[in-house]
């Protein structure tokens, strides 16, 4: 794949890795044009940022394992929720 220079516009780079998503999976619609622009704007203030662990890392134990909870919650929540609507839906 051909490198930008950097400050240059990539609309040609944009087109091409556009059109080679849409030839390898054309059923994917979030592939666009704009869209590809959009993620490369959202990277390019972190292109010199320094790799850094993961997050679980980074944190300590004990808030690693608050959060892994209420995500846990959150999850079974939803699942209430989405079983609930289903059941709903059965019955109207």
């Amino acid at each position: 794949m051909n490198k930008a220079k950097p400050g240059k516009p990539v609309q040609a780079l944009t087109n091409q890795l556009t059109g080679h998503i849409a030839r390898g999976q054309p059923e994917s619609d979030r592939f666009t044009r704009p869209s590809m622009i959009r993620m490369r704007q959202s990277c390019e203030p972190h292109a010199g940022d320094e790799i850094i662990l993961a997050l679980p890392r980074q944190l300590p134990w004990t808030l690693n394992l608050i959060i892994l909870n209420q995500s846990k919650r959150f999850d079974l929540k939803r699942r209430k929720d989405r079983a609930k609507a289903k059941l709903e839906g059965l019955s109207a």
